[in-house]
């Protein structure tokens, strides 16, 4: 009972570690590699100030074989020539030698950083299979997702799907206008009110401080909408535009996640990934109607943008010219 207590101690153990390993390879791999590259360099340095003793020392011994070759004197006062042939048998050997000294000096140095690089390529080489295997399954559910888009919108209609997705409610509000006589009387009037919750992280407020802001509302829609229109013919001329860069143009901080989203563009292929949106294409929406009416002091800003390095884009827009969408299998 106590030998199969600890077999199940060690073999949970075993496994935990082996899913730690996996969890965190890349980690491991790259700061092992870290200290490996240190460590040799520092063991190279090392090396180095030892080397200079081994080259000191064969620089006397070829001196040596030089002197030799050009003769010395005897007791008899006769010149003894040592040959060309056995002075190139010395050199030689003085050159083995001392190759072989400074290859055990600076061994270890190269056999350590070696490994640490062969660390860092092989963490990379992980993360770089994790991210593709993960923009895959994201292709997978991506099309998962427009398949289900795609089945909405035949069975209510491409706007009510549309409505959904941004959580679009339409609400009766109570209006007062007045008429050609003067008169002043209440309407009601039904308009489309886009909730919170379909916000997403990459949405931001132009409010006042802002770059490009203006307290007239129609002013700073103006200058809302022409943001919005040369990011258009931005990323029509260059390919691509990053969410950074939209926000520099109303004077935001700049975030992390501003350098990996954005818009593409494709000249072949102009509808395969979404046009840039801030949200504010519809004035009967209660955002902008609020703004306009300064009910509120700030015009909510939403981003459509997607994960501009790989590519992806993270749904397909439905066609609402189409009066009927293609079957789906």
């Amino acid at each position: 009972m106590f030998k199969e207590l600890i077999q199940v101690t060690l073999s949970d153990i075993w496994n935990y570690a082996e899913y730690t390993g996996r969890k965190h390879g890349p980690d491991v791999l790259m700061g092992v590699g870290l200290l490996g590259v240190i460590a040799g360099t520092v063991m190279a340095c090392r090396a180095t100030v030892k080397a200079k003793d081994v080259v000191e020392e064969a620089s006397d011994k070829i001196a040596v074989v030089h002197e030799q070759q050009k003769g010395t004197k005897t007791p008899n006062g006769t010149i003894a020539i040592v040959s060309e042939q056995e002075s190139k048998k010395e050199l030689t050997t003085i050159y083995a030698q001392t190759g072989l000294k400074l290859a055990k000096l600076y061994a270890p140095a190269i056999i350590l950083e070696g490994l640490g690089i062969a660390g860092m390529v092989s963490s990379h080489k992980i993360l770089t299979d994790r991210n593709v295997a993960a923009a895959a399954a994201y292709t997978a559910l991506s099309q998962s997702f427009d398949q289900y888009r795609k089945r909405v919108a035949k069975k209510l209609g491409a706007a009510a799907e549309d409505d959904i997705r941004h959580g679009v409610e339409e609400r009766e509000v109570e209006e007062t206008v007045t008429d050609s006589k003067g008169k002043t009387k209440k309407v009601k009037k039904k308009v489309k009110v886009a909730t919170d919750v379909c916000k997403s992280d990459f949405a931001r407020s132009f409010k006042h401080g802002d770059l490009n802001w203006s307290d007239d509302p129609t002013l700073a829609m103006f200058a809302a909408r022409a943001i919005e229109r040369q990011m258009k013919e931005r990323v029509r001329h260059y390919g691509h535009v990053f969410l950074n860069e939209v926000y520099d143009a109303f004077g935001w901080e700049r975030t992390k996640a501003g350098n990996i989203y954005g818009w593409f563009y494709d000249k072949n292929d102009p509808f395969k990934y979404p046009e840039i949106d801030f949200g504010i294409g519809n004035y009967e929406s209660e955002n902008v109607r609020q703004f306009m009416s300064m009910e509120k002091d700030h015009l909510d800003l939403d981003f459509n943008c997607i994960d501009i390095l790989s590519g992806i884009s993270p749904r397909e827009e439905i066609n609402h010219n189409k009066p009927e969408l293609e079957e789906v299998a």
